[in-house]
């Protein structure tokens, strides 16, 4: 009798644990969110926007990673009207969240922005177009 259920029981264990089965697909890690703001304080973006006075000192970009499956490093392109601002490397450990962010000092610079994140082997795994007014 035990003979005929075990293969029941394994179905059932497969199914409750997709996980099991899942091929592992190499991402080192999940990124949850992206966004550009006008601060951040306690661990969070504040005044998400995608449009910015000048006469603000710094906009930050903001991500969240999960399942961070070894300690790596993503970079954070910034550049105005197309000409590269800065390039500022961090470091995201391996764990299952990690957050941190980026900013750039605007020095009342003004036109359209963009931040990309680019991943240690320098591919890009999302962008952000802002315009500074």
């Amino acid at each position: 009798m035990m003979r005929k259920l075990l293969p029941y029981v394994v179905l059932a264990l497969v199914a409750a644990w997709p996980g099991l089965v899942q091929a592992d697909t190499g991402e080192l890690f999940r990124l949850e969110r992206m966004v550009v703001a006008a601060a951040v304080e306690e661990r969070e973006p504040v005044g998400v926007a995608d449009l910015f006075a000048a006469e603000l000192d710094k906009i930050y970009a903001f991500i969240e990673a999960r399942q961070i499956s070894r300690d790596t490093q993503v970079t954070f392109l910034w550049s105005r009207n197309g000409q590269e601002v800065a390039r500022v490397n961090l470091g995201l450990r391996q764990g299952p969240r990690w957050r941190t962010f980026s900013s750039v000092i605007l020095d009342r610079r003004t036109g359209d922005w963009r931040v990309e994140l680019l991943d240690e082997a320098g591919q890009q795994l999302q962008a952000l177009d802002f315009k500074v007014r």
